[in-house]
């Protein structure tokens, strides 16, 4: 049987491998681009479906747990699955926060029922078996949780451009600059997003957006001849207000929510 660590260690490695598999899949069936996807930006249709068919099919979300670039944000950004049931309900769908002990504990009973990843035959990870354990996961959250759709929230970083101290990424605009190291002065910097891809049973995407939470960078000027000082914000001092972090789910899920609160009325 083994001990609980040791159980708990398998199945780490067990997670690792299966996401490293679906990552694979994802971007062979997304053209997600480099790993991660950090330049994947919104596009004008967030859409693959009609918004009218969307609201038809959605009615129970299942929210996973929000992924982050670091570890060190990885529980902050937890608030955002939690602030995106809360608009989800108040546009009249039912939404279901996974917690990730919910998640792993039904990957590992997917993985379980079909039989692992890897091809004992080759030593290969299948992306067949990759396809089927998604799948297997999302039938498995429907029959408990009754959820036909599903949202993968992820804090990503990306490189947004500035003119005269003003950075604009993702509906959102934020000062990098005091005034006086500003005027003139333009570029590109570090900003973080939350991208929000929702999708079915078949882990085919029905909508994918994104809304702007804040920048990773600041610039101060200190001493004569007004010289800037560039500094890259602390994993502490991210994701720390609330407002903006509402701000960026609003904007993420913005072309979402009428369409979903008016098949509700």
């Amino acid at each position: 049987m083994g001990t609980a660590a040791s159980r708990c260690e398998r199945f780490s490695s067990l997670a690792k491998t299966f996401y490293a598999a679906a990552w694979i899949l994802l971007c062979a069936t997304q053209a997600c681009g480099p790993i991660p996807p950090t330049l994947r930006m919104p596009e004008a249709n967030p859409w693959r479906v009609p918004a009218e068919e969307f609201a038809l099919r959605a009615h129970t979300v299942c929210i996973f747990p929000t992924s982050a670039p670091i570890e060190e944000l990885e529980d902050r950004a937890q608030e955002f699955g939690r602030l995106a049931a809360q608009e989800l309900r108040g546009a009249g769908l039912k939404a279901v926060v996974l917690s990730e002990e919910d998640a792993q504990g039904l990957l590992e009973h997917a993985v379980a029922d079909v039989g692992g990843v890897v091809d004992p035959e080759v030593g290969w990870v299948d992306m067949d078996r990759v396809h089927s354990v998604v799948k297997r996961q999302r039938e498995l959250a429907r029959q408990i949780h009754g959820c036909d759709a599903f949202l993968g929230l992820s804090v990503v970083m990306v490189r947004a451009p500035f003119s005269d101290g003003l950075v604009k990424w993702d509906g959102r605009e934020a000062k990098i600059q005091d005034y006086l190291s500003a005027m003139g002065n333009s570029g590109w910097t570090t900003v973080l997003s939350l991208h929000a891809r929702v999708s079915d049973l078949n882990n085919e995407e029905l909508y994918f957006f994104a809304g702007g939470i804040q920048p990773v960078i600041e610039v101060k000027t200190f001493s004569l001849p007004y010289e800037p000082i560039w500094r890259a914000k602390n994993p502490e001092e991210l994701l720390l207000s609330e407002s903006d972090n509402h701000r960026a789910v609003l904007l993420a899920l913005g072309p979402l929510l009428p369409a979903v609160r008016g098949a509700a009325r």
